[in-house]
Protein backbone atom coordinates (compact mmCIF):
# COMPACT_ATOMS: atom_id res chain seq x y z
CA UNK A 1 0.00 0.00 0.00
CA UNK A 2 2.46 2.46 0.84
CA UNK A 3 4.45 1.35 -2.64
CA UNK A 4 1.32 2.67 -4.01
CA UNK A 5 0.71 5.85 -2.38
CA UNK A 6 4.15 7.01 -3.12
CA UNK A 7 4.10 6.23 -6.50
CA UNK A 8 1.03 7.47 -6.93
CA UNK A 9 2.00 10.98 -5.23
CA UNK A 10 5.17 11.56 -7.24
CA UNK A 11 2.39 11.44 -10.04
CA UNK A 12 -0.55 12.88 -9.12
CA UNK A 13 0.21 16.74 -9.61
CA UNK A 14 -2.96 18.98 -9.69
CA UNK A 15 -4.33 19.88 -13.10
CA UNK A 16 -4.97 23.58 -14.70
CA UNK A 17 -7.00 26.24 -14.52
CA UNK A 18 -10.36 26.63 -15.53
CA UNK A 19 -9.56 29.64 -17.61
CA UNK A 20 -6.65 28.51 -19.46
CA UNK A 21 -7.92 27.18 -22.71
CA UNK A 22 -6.69 23.63 -24.26
CA UNK A 23 -4.89 25.40 -26.99
CA UNK A 24 -0.80 24.89 -26.69
CA UNK A 25 0.75 26.95 -24.40
CA UNK A 26 3.28 29.70 -25.56
CA UNK A 27 6.37 27.54 -26.48
CA UNK A 28 8.40 30.55 -25.34
CA UNK A 29 7.06 30.37 -22.40
CA UNK A 30 7.84 26.76 -20.85
CA UNK A 31 6.06 27.67 -17.47
CA UNK A 32 2.81 28.37 -19.40
CA UNK A 33 2.12 24.73 -18.64
CA UNK A 34 2.72 24.63 -15.59
CA UNK A 35 -0.42 26.90 -14.92
CA UNK A 36 -2.47 24.00 -16.62
CA UNK A 37 -1.94 22.34 -13.09
CA UNK A 38 -2.67 25.05 -10.71
CA UNK A 39 -6.14 24.69 -8.61
CA UNK A 40 -8.05 22.84 -6.27
CA UNK A 41 -8.97 19.28 -7.60
CA UNK A 42 -9.92 15.78 -6.36
CA UNK A 43 -8.66 13.20 -7.30
CA UNK A 44 -9.83 9.48 -7.71
CA UNK A 45 -6.63 6.93 -7.80
CA UNK A 46 -6.95 3.24 -9.04
CA UNK A 47 -4.10 0.52 -8.79
CA UNK A 48 -4.21 -3.06 -10.09
CA UNK A 49 -0.55 -3.86 -8.81
CA UNK A 50 0.87 -4.27 -6.48
CA UNK A 51 -2.97 -4.70 -4.77
CA UNK A 52 -5.96 -3.34 -5.75
CA UNK A 53 -6.84 -0.14 -4.60
CA UNK A 54 -9.18 2.90 -4.59
CA UNK A 55 -8.22 5.83 -3.21
CA UNK A 56 -9.73 9.45 -3.01
CA UNK A 57 -8.31 12.70 -1.73
CA UNK A 58 -7.47 16.05 -2.46
CA UNK A 59 -4.97 18.18 -3.88
CA UNK A 60 -4.01 22.04 -4.06
CA UNK A 61 -0.92 23.49 -6.53
CA UNK A 62 -0.28 26.77 -6.56
CA UNK A 63 2.26 28.61 -8.54
CA UNK A 64 5.28 30.31 -6.72
CA UNK A 65 5.83 33.61 -6.54
CA UNK A 66 7.39 34.47 -10.15
CA UNK A 67 5.35 31.93 -11.38
CA UNK A 68 8.17 29.44 -12.18
CA UNK A 69 7.67 26.83 -9.39
CA UNK A 70 4.34 25.20 -8.97
CA UNK A 71 3.77 23.67 -5.37
CA UNK A 72 1.02 21.24 -4.38
CA UNK A 73 0.13 19.34 -1.11
CA UNK A 74 -2.68 16.50 -0.59
CA UNK A 75 -5.07 16.24 2.15
CA UNK A 76 -4.66 13.54 4.40
CA UNK A 77 -5.06 10.27 2.19
CA UNK A 78 -6.82 7.08 3.49
CA UNK A 79 -3.37 5.47 4.50
CA UNK A 80 -2.92 8.28 6.73
CA UNK A 81 -0.03 10.16 4.83
CA UNK A 82 0.08 13.35 3.13
CA UNK A 83 2.37 14.85 0.02
CA UNK A 84 3.74 17.21 -1.37
CA UNK A 85 5.49 18.12 -4.61
CA UNK A 86 7.61 20.67 -6.65
CA UNK A 87 7.70 21.25 -10.24
CA UNK A 88 9.32 23.18 -12.62
CA UNK A 89 10.02 24.25 -16.05
CA UNK A 90 14.16 23.57 -16.60
CA UNK A 91 14.86 25.09 -19.75
CA UNK A 92 18.06 23.18 -20.94
CA UNK A 93 16.48 19.45 -21.12
CA UNK A 94 13.05 21.04 -22.18
CA UNK A 95 11.03 19.06 -19.72
CA UNK A 96 9.67 19.30 -16.26
CA UNK A 97 11.32 17.89 -13.71
CA UNK A 98 8.93 16.50 -10.50
CA UNK A 99 9.78 16.16 -7.21
CA UNK A 100 7.65 14.66 -4.38
CA UNK A 101 7.87 14.28 -0.53
CA UNK A 102 5.84 12.27 1.79
CA UNK A 103 5.26 12.26 5.00
CA UNK A 104 6.01 8.48 5.16
CA UNK A 105 9.51 9.98 5.18
CA UNK A 106 9.99 9.25 1.29
CA UNK A 107 10.96 11.14 -1.73
CA UNK A 108 11.06 10.95 -5.43
CA UNK A 109 12.41 12.40 -8.11
CA UNK A 110 11.28 12.36 -11.82
CA UNK A 111 13.58 13.32 -14.88
CA UNK A 112 12.08 16.01 -16.61
CA UNK A 113 8.72 15.31 -18.36
CA UNK A 114 7.69 16.40 -22.03
CA UNK A 115 5.16 18.16 -23.11
CA UNK A 116 2.99 17.31 -26.39
CA UNK A 117 0.69 20.76 -27.47
CA UNK A 118 -1.17 17.90 -29.91
CA UNK A 119 -2.10 15.50 -27.65
CA UNK A 120 -2.65 17.83 -24.89
CA UNK A 121 -0.33 15.24 -22.46
CA UNK A 122 2.78 15.02 -20.09
CA UNK A 123 4.95 12.22 -20.18
CA UNK A 124 7.71 11.24 -17.55
CA UNK A 125 10.06 8.00 -18.20
CA UNK A 126 12.75 6.68 -16.29
CA UNK A 127 15.77 7.50 -17.99
CA UNK A 128 18.01 4.77 -19.45
CA UNK A 129 20.05 2.47 -17.65
CA UNK A 130 17.29 3.67 -14.56
CA UNK A 131 16.71 0.25 -12.18
CA UNK A 132 13.64 0.42 -12.68
CA UNK A 133 11.11 1.54 -16.02
CA UNK A 134 8.89 4.17 -15.14
CA UNK A 135 6.43 5.62 -17.50
CA UNK A 136 3.35 7.98 -16.40
CA UNK A 137 1.09 9.81 -19.12
CA UNK A 138 -1.09 12.45 -18.26
CA UNK A 139 -3.61 14.11 -20.49
CA UNK A 140 -5.80 16.86 -20.57
CA UNK A 141 -9.10 15.96 -21.74
CA UNK A 142 -10.69 19.27 -20.72
CA UNK A 143 -9.91 22.40 -18.85
CA UNK A 144 -11.25 20.52 -15.69
CA UNK A 145 -10.21 17.16 -16.22
CA UNK A 146 -6.94 15.03 -16.05
CA UNK A 147 -6.45 11.18 -16.80
CA UNK A 148 -3.28 9.61 -16.00
CA UNK A 149 -1.90 6.31 -16.17
CA UNK A 150 1.61 4.69 -14.82
CA UNK A 151 3.74 1.96 -14.83
CA UNK A 152 6.06 0.70 -13.08
CA UNK A 153 8.14 -1.99 -13.94
CA UNK A 154 11.43 -4.27 -12.67
CA UNK A 155 14.49 -4.66 -14.07
CA UNK A 156 13.54 -8.18 -15.13
CA UNK A 157 10.21 -6.04 -16.78
CA UNK A 158 8.28 -7.40 -13.73
CA UNK A 159 5.13 -5.42 -12.84
CA UNK A 160 5.97 -2.92 -9.89
CA UNK A 161 3.17 -0.78 -10.37
CA UNK A 162 0.11 -0.43 -12.47
CA UNK A 163 -2.58 2.99 -11.45
CA UNK A 164 -4.36 4.94 -13.31
CA UNK A 165 -6.24 8.05 -12.06
CA UNK A 166 -8.85 10.56 -12.39
CA UNK A 167 -8.35 14.42 -11.32
CA UNK A 168 -11.22 16.87 -11.27
CA UNK A 169 -11.44 20.57 -10.63
CA UNK A 170 -13.71 21.85 -8.24
CA UNK A 171 -15.14 24.54 -8.61
CA UNK A 172 -13.91 27.66 -7.53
Amino acid sequence: MRLVTLVCVSLVVATGPADVALAAPDASRGDAVLERFTGDWEVQVTATKPVKVFSRYFESAVLAPGGKLLRTSTSVKPDGTQDWSMMMYDAPSGGYPLWTFTSAGAFHYLAPGRWNAETRSIVWKAPPGAPVSHKTTCTFSDERTRNCQTLVKNWKGGVLLDQSYTAIRRER
